[in-house]
């Protein structure tokens, strides 16, 4: 019998599984930031950007 353990293959599901979990959709709507990174824009970002630019709108 073999020392190698079921838990030492790749499992293509639990792969799938973690990658979904740590996608987040941006529905489209995101900024690049100096590093590259993608940054969802919040509704609260939103929000705040209109607020600066009447501050009546809230």
């Amino acid at each position: 019998m073999s020392d190698t353990k079921k838990t030492d293959l790749p499992n293509p599901e639990t792969e799938s599984t973690i990658k979904d979990k740590l996608c987040i959709d941006f529905h489209g709507a995101a900024i690049i930031d100096e590093n590259g990174r993608e940054i969802p824009i919040t509704e609260n970002m939103v929000k705040q950007a209109c607020e600066k630019i009447d501050p009546e709108a809230s």
